[in-house]
């Protein structure tokens, strides 16, 4: 099923760990930042300051890229046999600035000079470091945030990151764009969250439910990565909230708490909600 999605980002996006994780490569870690996501960056660049820092992960997020060759696509997902070029604007003519290999390794294909030069990442199974930032959208099934979409293509956040939490990252690298082509294709967020079987609140929640979609808040005495149950879905004030049941266990859902409506962003944009893939 195309969203038996439950955590990867292992959440886990528990989209709990960090994006700008471990491993040497060419490039230091970015430095974190905050800044509006609107510009296009590498769409209108030239792509040569891919690595700096953009605003978090869950800022923005769209939906998540299926069918890189060599990742772990997850069952009923083909892949790629073919090497898949990353380039600098959503056009075939665009400069290719990185490229994914039919192993799913991720290397610089712009001139960068030496082996450690060209090498960005590895595939979330690899053993080698670092691993690709990566984003879980089934059980056992990874791929790479995206952050917009034009037709036929799809800019993806690509660099060293966690293997199973790229949601928890404060900051994420420049984007690059690729094409649609072949098995590759895009799972919304909001496919991904409405077939969600394990949900729960990320780690930036405050806490607070309300009495109605855009109603009265009210503190709910947790706070951080909670489970719960989703009831109903609304659209209030130019959110989508879910009425949620706080339980106890993402895997025993039997003890129940607060129950009130939880909009899916905060008023910075940023997903407060997400799911697990596993107990």
């Amino acid at each position: 099923m195309r969203g038996r999605a439950a955590l990867a980002l292992g959440l886990a996006l528990g989209w709990g760990l960090a994006c700008g994780g471990g491993g040497a490569t060419d490039d230091a870690a970015p430095t974190d930042q905050a800044g509006d996501d609107d510009d296009d960056g590498p769409e209108e660049g030239d792509g040569s300051d891919w690595r700096a820092a953009r605003n978090e992960c869950r800022n923005g997020l769209v939906g998540v890229l299926v069918g890189l060759p060599g990742w772990r696509n997850g069952t009923g997902h083909k892949a790629n046999r073919t090497a898949v070029p990353l380039r600098t604007a959503p056009r075939d003519d665009a400069r290719e600035l990185m490229q994914v290999d039919r192993t799913g390794t991720v290397h610089r294909t712009d001139g960068a000079q030496g082996d450690k030069a060209k090498l960005v990442c590895y595939p979330v199974q690899a053993q080698q470091e670092p691993h690709c930032l990566t984003a879980a959208h089934m059980k056992g099934g990874f791929g790479a945030p995206v952050f917009k979409e034009r037709p036929g293509w799809a800019q993806i956040a690509v660099g060293p990151g966690d293997d199973l939490v790229p949601m928890q990252a404060e900051g994420c690298r420049k984007r690059v764009w690729v094409e649609l082509a072949d098995a590759l294709e895009v799972v919304p967020v909001d496919d991904l969250l409405e077939h969600a079987e394990l949900p729960t609140t990320l780690p930036n929640w405050d806490g607070v439910l309300y009495d109605a979609p855009d109603g009265a808040p009210r503190p709910s005495g947790q706070e951080g990565k909670v489970p719960f149950k989703r009831g109903r879905i609304s659209e209030a004030g130019g959110r989508t909230w879910y009425e949620v049941t706080l339980v106890d266990s993402v895997c025993d859902t039997k003890v129940e708490r607060e129950k009130g409506w939880l909009p899916v962003t905060d008023l910075d944009g940023r997903l407060q909600v997400w799911f697990d893939t596993e107990c």
